[in-house]
């Protein structure tokens, strides 16, 4: 979604002067060439027993300076009467990814069988309040995007069961909250939160593990309310699966 960012929320400040005209950033299309960042990644792992394990991580927020252009319109009155023009302006936006903090642990009462669940949160409340594009080379705001993120929780619970020494079936399912508030919500960033079943089969064949598995994911259904800050007004959700294929040794 980074690299093709249509703004047209109506909380945009969508004028901006620029010299004695205006530039209308109501479809307005941006486009990322050079994205960079630095973060680092804290691992801690605790076995008490050996049928008991523990691990905690922790990734740093990731600050990254967007670099592109921004494809915009420009009106302007001339004797033939109102005319736009397109413009194209060298920008950058300054974008942050959230702190993750995540736990596990890991239960294993015998050889054939194991559980593990996992929590993880994304502090996207902190990270996305709103995105400025800023023109690259006055650093003036030529448009806002006010984002209003909400934290994410995600909380996984899964296990393997051990049918013999070359076969077993793997099991899970999960849970996630939506992220983005009812203003920032958009159908191409459908983003509900939902549930998710997983299940699958790994065999081992001349010394190399092979799986396959299929995730179903049920949404929540969300309402997004009319409202003059909301674009999408609607009822929204978005069902699906996905099939996986693994090798290991």
């Amino acid at each position: 979604p980074l690299a093709a960012w249509t703004i047209f929320d109506p909380s945009i400040n969508s004028r901006k002067p620029v010299g004695s005209m205006e530039i209308s950033f109501k479809l307005s299309r941006l486009d990322v060439k050079e994205i960079g960042g630095f973060g680092a990644s804290f691992n801690l792992h605790y076995r008490p027993t050996k049928k008991v394990n523990f691990g905690f991580n922790f990734k740093t927020a990731r600050k990254y300076n967007l670099q592109g252009t921004l494809d915009s319109i420009q009106p302007v009155i001339t004797a033939q009467g109102l005319q736009l023009f397109p413009v194209r302006l060298d920008v950058r936006v300054p974008f942050k990814l959230p702190f993750i903090a995540e736990f596990g642990v890991k239960i294993q009462p015998n050889d054939r069988v194991f559980f593990d669940f996992d929590y993880r949160f994304y502090n996207y409340a902190k990270a996305f309040e709103q995105l400025n594009v800023l023109d690259k080379t006055s650093n003036a705001t030529l448009a806002t995007q006010n984002i209003g993120a909400k934290n994410v929780h995600l909380i996984n619970f899964g296990g393997a069961y051990k049918l013999n020494q070359k076969s077993k079936v793997l099991f899970g399912t999960g849970m996630t909250t939506n992220a983005l508030s009812n203003a920032a919500f958009t159908p191409a960033l459908n983003n509900t939160g939902g549930y998710s079943f997983s299940g699958g089969y790994a065999r081992r064949v001349s010394g190399v593990w092979m799986n396959v598995g299929i995730t179903a994911i049920f949404s929540i259904n969300r309402t997004i309310p009319v409202a003059p800050q909301n674009s999408f007004a609607g009822n929204y959700k978005a069902h699906g699966f996905t099939i996986g294929i693994g090798f290991r040794r």
